[in-house]
């Protein structure tokens, strides 16, 4: 069977990171690593969410963002493949194990990605005028997207200069280079939806133009050789 690891990038999580390692480490098939990645969190949360858990490796860097988190999870992860989690979201019980069966089965097959299941979580209140219901959908978030490492040494990690938009970025980009993909079709990942990712800073738009063009761009260098 093909080795897993799960790379958790957290900043600040209030808790949530307890939940999202609970849910690891509730998977009918266990990671060979979980390696959680500390972006500068003030709030003193980390320490009790990691503590006396099993194969799991602690990395602190300064607060860097989203993208170099994940990239510096990556580097230190040594399995075949890998699951970028969110830290306040939630695998479903079989998520390594549906995943790694799919790929598995399916050598040639780069990034396996699943169902999303997206949950209110109010405790720390919603924006005003965020009217939301759960729903499932398909969808190739980090946190429910099975990744080889071979594909993610190829396209390289995420781009560090982007502050939103940056899974969407990769994952263009993988596309780009022709990465082979499978769904699979059941609820790999539960969703949290709560405050704190529903907000964002004045750079929000114009990131996610940037990784819109440079989508574009791409494109049209494939039209234009």
């Amino acid at each position: 069977m093909i080795t897993v690891d799960v790379i958790v990038p957290t900043f600040n999580s209030g808790g949530l990171l307890n939940e999202t390692l609970d849910s690891v480490a509730a998977q009918t098939m266990r990671p060979q690593r979980i390696v959680v990645v500390d972006d500068g969190s003030t709030d003193d949360a980390v320490e009790p969410a990691v503590a006396d858990r099993p194969n799991l490796t602690l990395l602190r860097q300064p607060n860097n963002g989203l993208a170099m988190a994940c990239n510096n999870g990556v580097v230190e992860s040594t399995a075949e493949a890998f699951i970028i989690l969110d830290h306040d979201d939630l695998l479903a019980p079989k998520a390594i194990e549906s995943l790694a069966v799919a790929m598995n089965a399916n050598r040639g097959v780069q990034l396996v990605y699943g169902m999303v299941h997206e949950f209110i979580d109010g405790r720390g209140g919603l924006p005003e005028g965020v009217r939301l219901e759960e729903q499932t959908l398909a969808a190739r978030l980090g946190g429910c997207t099975l990744v080889r490492r071979e594909l993610w040494d190829l396209v390289d990690g995420l781009n560090p200069t982007l502050s939103y938009g940056v899974w969407i970025d990769w994952i263009d980009r993988a596309t780009h280079v022709g990465a082979k993909t499978l769904n699979v079709p059941e609820v790999i990942l539960h969703r949290r939806i709560h405050a704190k990712n529903f907000t964002g800073g004045e750079q929000e738009p114009t990131s996610y133009l940037n990784v819109a063009r440079a989508a574009l761009a791409r494109k049209r260098n494939d039209s234009n050789p």
